[in-house]
């Protein structure tokens, strides 16, 4: 009993001619590399979109931001701990209730905010819709604020409702 327990012992820790790590390692560095070109491809399609990503925490501190958040708000991925969204997204005026807003998307409840924000780098005054839901980062609870320009639409429309009156 004492010899298969010691071949037992030895094909677990990778000694034997039959070792787990002998016959399993090929398919865990395989799974590994299938694993990472997931992540390269899951971070391309977060950087190509043209809307701001953000993922941050109940309490607003960011996670992750993607390409066009980080350009919209001048601030860079390896700087992301020293912001939080709640900061640099101001409260929306156009919402009294922003506090009840707030403790239905903690609770789960999605919400399209529409605020204007100050581009940081031009100072340019942009218009948005923020679509905030609830998400697994990771493991952790977190919310995913989805950040729309709408200036040009905005303009637009101004532009139709002038061009009707005038007719």
């Amino acid at each position: 009993m004492n010899t298969n327990w010691e071949e037992e012992r030895k094909r677990v820790i990778g000694l034997g001619a039959n070792s787990f790590k002998k016959n399993y390692y090929p398919e865990l560095q395989l799974k590994s590399l299938e694993l990472e070109a997931a992540f390269a491809n899951l971070q391309t399609v977060f950087n190509s979109t043209s809307d701001g990503i953000v993922i941050h925490d109940k309490e607003g501190h960011i996670f992750s931001l993607n390409k066009p958040a980080q350009d919209l708000f001048n601030v860079d991925e390896s700087e992301k701990d020293r912001y939080n969204l709640l900061e640099i997204i101001p409260d929306c005026e156009s919402y009294d209730n922003m506090l009840s807003l707030w403790e239905s998307i903690v609770a789960g409840k999605s919400q399209i905010i529409q605020c204007v924000i100050t581009q940081a780098e031009t100072g340019t005054l942009i218009d948005v819709q923020v679509s905030i839901s609830q998400v697994s980062w990771y493991g952790k609870d977190a919310l995913v604020a989805v950040i729309r320009d709408f200036s040009e639409q905005l303009r637009y429309e101004k532009q139709l409702i002038v061009a009707k009156e005038h007719a």
